[in-house]
């Protein structure tokens, strides 16, 4: 299946990246986190379902699926012919919790 990437991944995975970086101070470190997280991602092209369904609280589907990956929640949908990563959540901020709200 074909694997791409919307541009709200995108731009959470070069935050998170710059992040690393000036807080670490060592862009290896940001490098590493990045390629792990990339790496997980591509897997999804091979095997869809390797994460899990989404469901709201009252037990409907959402038509998400989430792939954990150390910190970070890696949220993707399955369409047809392409599997879409669509959003970089890292589990320990705010917005990690509106999403299981």
């Amino acid at each position: 299946m074909r694997l791409v990437y919307s541009p709200e991944f995108d731009t959470k995975l070069e935050g998170i990246s710059a992040w690393i970086q000036s807080y670490s101070g060592d862009s290896s470190s940001a490098t590493k986190v990045t390629k792990v997280l990339l790496k997980n991602c591509s897997m999804l092209a091979s095997f869809p379902r390797l994460g899990f369904e989404i469901r709201r609280k009252d037990g409907f589907s959402t038509g998400l699926r989430a792939l954990i990956v150390g910190n970070y929640i890696v949220t993707y949908t399955i369409n047809a012919d392409q599997i879409e990563v669509t959003n970089l959540i890292d589990s320990r901020t705010e917005e990690f919790q509106s999403l299981i709200d």
